[in-house]
């Protein structure tokens, strides 16, 4: 038999009271992967991910990890299996009076982890996302692309087997998103981490991407997965293959 997928949604439904966001949703990611979710403004792409990460229960259905039900899961088996996890904000999420290495440290401080070991492993995970030497600026003294690499070191301070985005590219220039793509590809390949990417820049999902999925703000519910390239030039959903071809030939 084939390897577990890392991430396996069955029948899931989404909603905010008697809203319904999206039903039925099925997908695996498996391993390695770097996952898109996918679809135009309101579709649910953020609530999704925030279901994949635990911050809200679904209306129904299951989502697996490594085959262990975290819908079922009690209390202690939902933060094992978040202790797995690394997640990233749109912001970068940083607090402003505290520095880089500050802010880097706050999930290792938790792990029990020495504070010399703490002040190699900050300094070294900064280092990974290209900003060695840094440890004492504060956030309001870098760029915002310096800012999300700062929350991308601290979303793998433990290194985790998965890494969850939501808009990592939001609000940068292309230079800055283009170093950003490049650096979540360097992490998944030399680590075999498992990203999932909340996203609506077709540069990103076309630059790093392998499999992703495709939300429908009309029907509220997936139209179609798989790696977006094939998406776009094979899809037989007409919106899927519009939505990732736009800008094509202006």
């Amino acid at each position: 038999m084939g390897e577990k997928p890392v991430i396996e949604a069955r029948a899931l439904t989404m909603r905010y009271g008697p809203q319904l966001i999206q039903k039925n949703l099925d997908f695996k990611i498996n391993r390695g992967d770097i996952f898109v979710v996918m679809g135009g403004s309101g579709c649910g792409k953020s609530t999704l991910l925030k279901h994949l990460t635990g911050l809200y229960e679904p209306a129904s259905g299951e989502i697996f990890y490594n085959g262990s039900s975290y819908t079922e899961a009690d209390a202690d088996e939902r933060q094992k299996l978040r202790s797995q996890w690394g997640v990233t904000f749109q912001s970068g999420a940083l607090f402003s009076d505290m520095t880089l290495a500050e802010n880097v440290a706050l999930p290792v401080r938790h792990a029990g982890v020495s504070r010399k070991e703490t002040v190699e492993l900050v300094s070294y995970k900064l280092a990974l996302v290209g900003l060695a030497g840094y440890e004492d600026y504060y956030p309001s003294q870098i760029s915002g692309g310096m800012c999300k690499r700062v929350g991308l070191a601290r979303a793998i301070a433990l290194d985790p087997d998965i890494l969850f985005f939501d808009e990592p590219s939001a609000g940068l220039d292309p230079l800055s998103a283009r170093r950003l793509d490049d650096l979540i590809l360097n992490l998944r390949d030399s680590t075999g981490t498992t990203v999932v990417i909340v996203t609506h820049e077709l540069a990103s999902i076309f630059a790093i991407a392998n499999n992703g999925i495709y939300l429908d703000a009309i029907t509220k519910t997936w139209l179609d997965q798989g790696d977006p390239k094939w998406l776009r030039d094979y899809s037989q959903q007409d919106i899927v293959r519009s939505f990732l071809a736009r800008g094509e030939g202006t």
